[in-house]
C-alpha cells in the first residue's frame, strides 16, 4: 500500500470519528433540551401530572401534586394511594387506574380526593404507558380539579328547579284564573 493512501485512510478514519461525536453531542444536547422542556411543561402545569408503576406507586409527580398531598415530591415517590388517601378513596383510584391499563387506551374518570382536609372532585385522564413490546409498564395521570366547577353546576340545578317550580306555581294560578274566567264568562252569557 502507499504511504500516502494510509495517511489518507488515517484521516478519513479520524474524520469519521469526529463526526459520529459530534453527531453524539447534539443528539444528547436535543434530548437535554427535550428533557428540560418537558421537565417545564410538568412543573408548571396547574394540572396534578403523576406517574405510577403497575402496583400504584409513584415514580413521578409534578409540584400540584405535592402540594395536594402536602408533601415535597420526593417524599410522594415510591408511596401508593393508600398511604396519601382514605382506603375507600384509594381503592377507587386504583380501580381507575387498572381500568385504563386493562383497556389498552386513555380513559376519563370523575374522581374525589381529600385535599388540605377537604373532599375535592376532580376529572382525572389516565394514559397506560407501553414499552417497545407494547406491554404497560406505567400509567400515567393527570387530573383537574373541577370542585368549584361541582358546585357551580349544583348551584345552577338549584336555580333552574326554583325557577321551574316558581313556574309551575304560576301556571297553576293561571290555569285557575282562566277557568275563574271562562266560568265567570259562562255565567254572564247565561
Amino acid at each position: 500500500a502507499h504511504p500516502l493512501l494510509a495517511g489518507e485512510r488515517i484521516l478519513v478514519g479520524t474524520v469519521q470519528i469526529i463526526s459520529d461525536i459530534t453527531d453524539r453531542i447534539l443528539a444528547e444536547e436535543t434530548l437535554q433540551k427535550s428533557r428540560e422542556q418537558l421537565s417545564a411543561i410538568i412543573d408548571n402545569s396547574t394540572t396534578a401530572i403523576y406517574l405510577k408503576d403497575l402496583e400504584g406507586r409513584y415514580l413521578l409527580v409534578n409540584p400540584v401534586v405535592a402540594s395536594m398531598v402536602g408533601m415535597p415530591r420526593e417524599q410522594v415517590v415510591g408511596l401508593t394511594d393508600h398511604e396519601i388517601q382514605p382506603s375507600e378513596i384509594a381503592d377507587t383510584l386504583r380501580s381507575h387506574d387498572r381500568a385504563a391499563l386493562e383497556a389498552g387506551r386513555t380513559l376519563t374518570f370523575e374522581e374525589i380526593a381529600i385535599v388540605a382536609g377537604r373532599t375535592c372532585d376532580f376529572l382525572a385522564t389516565k394514559t397506560p404507558l407501553l414499552d417497545r413490546n407494547g406491554e404497560p409498564y406505567a400509567i400515567c395521570g393527570m387530573s383537574t380539579d373541577i370542585t368549584e366547577l361541582k358546585k357551580m353546576e349544583a348551584e345552577v340545578r338549584a336555580h333552574r328547579d326554583h325557577l321551574e317550580h316558581l313556574v309551575g306555581e304560576r301556571t297553576a294560578e293561571l290555569t285557575a284564573a282562566n277557568e275563574r274566567l271562562h266560568i265567570e264568562i259562562a255565567e254572564r252569557e247565561r
